[in-house]
């Protein structure tokens, strides 16, 4: 894979990833009545933990490795499903184990190698 066609990915990745994860947060600020609540900290939390999958694909992509690029491409996808589907279903098991197993399969396979 070329690099143009791994920055465009990435890029496209990135934007898919943070676009749905501010959706979901801007749900959960809506009731918010303060800047220090617990509903920014969750906020928080859940847009940090939504971008492991992104920051692993930039170092896949930086240092060419093309087995940790496909698998943390798969762990934003995983992402952005689980993201999806919270917006789309109200049960939220099914949205926490994609999101849960996305974030480990990136997280396993960029330490692994």
């Amino acid at each position: 894979m070329s690099n143009i066609v791994r920055k465009v990915i990435f890029i496209i990745a990135a934007l898919a990833v943070n676009i749905s994860a501010v959706s979901i947060i801007s749900f959960f600020l809506f009731g918010a009545t303060s800047i220090f609540s617990i509903d920014v900290l969750f906020g928080l939390l859940l847009l940090t933990a939504s971008n492991i999958p992104v920051i692993i694909l930039y170092r896949a992509m930086k240092n060419e490795r093309e087995t940790s690029y496909l698998t943390a491409l798969l762990g934003a996808i995983g992402v952005c499903i689980a993201f999806i589907t919270l917006a789309n279903i109200w049960t939220l098991t099914v949205p926490i184990v994609i999101f849960s197993v996305s974030i480990l399969i990136a997280l396993v396979f960029s330490i692994r190698k």
